[in-house]
This record gives structure tokens, C-alpha cells and sequence, in this order.
């Protein structure tokens, strides 16, 4: 899985960018976006991932930090610099739980992070938050869980 876009019909709803080298967290990540209907952008690959937050300038984007090539603080910063890309909100999905990384990560300029493993509940959550118009994150319930 390089690269995927789904897309939906109707009201505008968010689109989220999902930079994550593991196959199983990227599935678990977009079903539960598509769940939540978000427009969900995948990638497992770093530069892509610079490249798609370019192109489709996503709502907000969900960066694993232990990536092969290019990691995720070294991307956040990239992210930063780049006039495209510095002003969308980028959370830290990572395991990286000590109070250390959290420190390292916000510091890098991540607008949040979200600890391996996690309920969806608390993804909801953080991306909720995270949304300038918080009116696109109204009546999103979780009704059903995944199994994946």
C-alpha cells in the first residue's frame, strides 16, 4: 500500500494525510478515518508523504515518527519550513511514550501526539481538536469498532 485516496460524495469533510511505514497501523489508521468519514490520504513512504501535504494540503496530517529514509521529527521540520505545508496541524502517532519523547516531539514542532496503542475513541478525539472548524467534527460517533 504506497499511496491511496478516498474520496466521498456530498458535504465536505476533512482530509487527513496518513504517513505510517507499517501496513497494519496504516490499515487500522484508515478504517478507522473512513469510519469517521474523512477524506483519507495514505502513504507509507516519508517523501511522498511531503509530497501528497503539498498537493492536497490536508486538513491535518497523522505522522508515525519511526520511518524508514527520512524519520518523522526530521519531516515535521521539513513540514515547518515549507510555506505549503507549516501551518497544518501534524500529530505524532508514535510509541514513543516517556515523558522525554513527548518533550522532543512537541518541541520539533508537532501540534500534539497519540501513543501506540490507542483507542479510537482518543483518535476521534485528537483529530477533533486539532481541526480549525470544529463544526466538521460535529456528530461523528463511533457506533462500531474494528477489528483489523
Amino acid at each position: 500500500m504506497d499511496s491511496n485516496i478516498n474520496n466521498f460524495n456530498g458535504d465536505r469533510q476533512p482530509t487527513i494525510l496518513v504517513v505510517e511505514d507499517d501496513e497494519d497501523n496504516l490499515l487500522y489508521l484508515s478504517s478507522a478515518l473512513v469510519l469517521f468519514k474523512y477524506h483519507c490520504i495514505t502513504t507509507q513512504n516519508a517523501i511522498k508523504g511531503l509530497s501528497l501535504a503539498q498537493k492536497y494540503q490536508p486538513d491535518l496530517i497523522l505522522l508515525d515518527i519511526k520511518l524508514p529514509q527520512i524519520n518523522g521529527i526530521e519531516l515535521i521540520k521539513i513540514f515547518r519550513l515549507n510555506w505549503l505545508t507549516q501551518k497544518i496541524p501534524v500529530i505524532a502517532v508514535t510509541a514513543l511514550a516517556r515523558e522525554q519523547h513527548k518533550k522532543l516531539i512537541l518541541d520539533a514542532g508537532f501540534n500534539d501526539y497519540l501513543v501506540k496503542p490507542y483507542l479510537l475513541e482518543d483518535l476521534e478525539e485528537i483529530i477533533c481538536s486539532h481541526i480549525l472548524n470544529t463544526s466538521l467534527c460535529e456528530d461523528k460517533s463511533i457506533s462500531c469498532s474494528i477489528s483489523v
